[in-house]
């Protein structure tokens, strides 16, 4: 199994299970995302339709996070780009930004951007 499949697997895994670890380890996953970000031409079709639904199911559970990860990461103040929208999931629950996975876009302050 490459790198990158891996590296999708756990984050899988981590966007899946429950909250239980330290906060530190999923602001990990989080910079794992980044990586596969950077990576995402190199990914194979199985592998970009995977993180699709892991990205999904970030999304349904960016409450979560965004709670979890609060005590550690300071989310107004994110020096990511916005197109790593999982860097702004304070902007994503207020909706100043909107993530369409499925056509790999985001929009934020009336622009519209690819993620992928």
């Amino acid at each position: 199994m490459t790198d990158i499949k891996v590296t999708i697997r756990n984050f899988g895994y981590g966007i899946s299970d429950e909250l239980v670890l330290s906060p530190f380890e999923y602001h990990y996953l989080l910079a794992s995302r980044s990586s596969l970000w950077e990576a995402y031409s190199a990914l194979d079709e199985e592998d970009k339709v995977n993180l699709k639904e892991y990205d999904k199911a970030l999304l349904d559970r960016a409450e979560e996070y965004h709670d979890y990860l609060q005590p550690i990461f300071i989310w107004n103040k994110s020096a990511e780009p916005i197109t790593q929208w999982w860097w702004h999931l304070d902007k994503v629950l207020s909706g100043q930004l909107k993530v369409d996975v499925d056509n790999n876009q985001i929009e934020y302050d009336r622009q519209v951007y690819i993620i992928n």
